[in-house]
């Protein structure tokens, strides 16, 4: 056989694909840790109350806002850093989009719970709310699963007991997250 240019073409395409399909791998590759990233917490958080402060009713803004303390939701009475620390980015968004926010931590009487956080109870709400004139309180909730927390967060006129606003969020449970979720 005489090795013509065609010839040793096809021979070292033949050759190549064998070589290179002995460094294929057909098992996927393991799953990675998410990678930390520090302010995800709070891009999530804003992103939320940016989500909330548009579906929000104008009158809302007349009026002071409420934020309670984002709790576990298997255990309404429980939070966490995470929670407490979601309440307080919430609280400043909240501020920076206009609305007017009571700081219920001046509040002598509020349910504290000690390394919780400020817990408005659903029969709290509407006293504290007539209290404070509050146009509307924002609640939250967190769940944490495997390789995610889910957030929720619902504005709600005390009043009427009616939700005016709500969001779902999920955040990547990285080893930052799961620092702040102890």
């Amino acid at each position: 056989m005489r090795w013509n240019h065609r010839n040793r073409t096809a021979a070292f395409l033949l050759v190549s694909a064998a070589l290179v399909s002995g460094c294929v791998t057909t098992q996927p590759e393991p799953l990675r840790a998410p990678e930390e990233n520090p302010s995800a917490v709070l891009d999530t958080t804003y992103g939320l109350i940016d989500a909330i402060a548009q579906q929000a009713p104008a009158w809302v803004k007349n009026g002071p806002v409420l934020v309670a303390t984002f709790v576990d939701v298997d255990q309404l009475e429980h939070s966490s850093t995470f929670g407490r620390a979601i309440t307080e980015q919430a609280s400043t968004r909240l501020v920076q989009l206009g609305f007017p926010v009571v700081e219920v931590k001046l509040r002598a009487s509020l349910f504290v719970k000690q390394d919780t956080g400020e817990l408005l109870l659903s029969r709290e709400i509407g006293q504290i709310a007539h209290e404070q004139s509050a146009r509307a309180v924002l609640v939250g909730t967190y769940a944490v699963g495997k390789r995610a927390v889910h957030i929720n967060a619902k504005l709600i006129d005390p009043t009427q007991g009616t939700i005016l606003a709500a969001q779902d969020s999920v955040l990547a449970l990285d080893s930052h997250v799961k620092s702040l979720l102890r």
